[in-house]
């Protein structure tokens, strides 16, 4: 989320009830927002006091609802490569609906992503990769 929100000349302007939106992203430690698997022994402690969870989900939640409204944001959105359903933009943090290629990183829905999964009997790879595979 905040490759979107650093990038995005809109996010300065956006202030949210906890403050402007850019600015919490910055006060957080830079290692949050390089490295999904680097923790320091203070994130842990906070992660198991279930402090860091009050600490993200605000941000995470007002980083979700500027991104998938915003003009800029959207231009960088994907189309699932299996149905391309152009009406319904797709964002690698949307957890909950959004399957991620370990490969390729292109993005679908986790639900077409299952049905490949079931033609294909592929057990790895999306569409675009099978086809890449298929075409060499």
């Amino acid at each position: 989320m905040w490759d979107y929100v650093k990038e995005c000349p809109d996010a300065e302007e956006t202030v949210t009830k906890c403050g402007n939106l850019r600015t919490l992203f910055t006060s957080l430690e830079q290692h949050l927002l390089h490295s999904l698997d680097l923790f320091s022994l203070s994130d842990l402690i906070r992660v198991h006091n279930k402090d860091m969870s009050a600490l993200l989900e605000p941000i995470v939640y007002y980083a979700k609802c500027h991104i998938e409204a915003c003009e800029h944001c959207k231009q960088y959105a994907a189309t699932c490569v299996f149905c391309e359903n152009g009406q319904e933009l797709l964002f690698p943090f949307q957890l909950e609906k959004v399957y991620k290629c370990s490969t390729c990183g292109s993005l679908s829905h986790l639900k077409c992503q299952a049905k490949f999964r079931r033609k294909m009997s592929s057990e790895k790879g999306c569409k675009k990769c099978f086809q890449a595979d298929k075409d060499r």
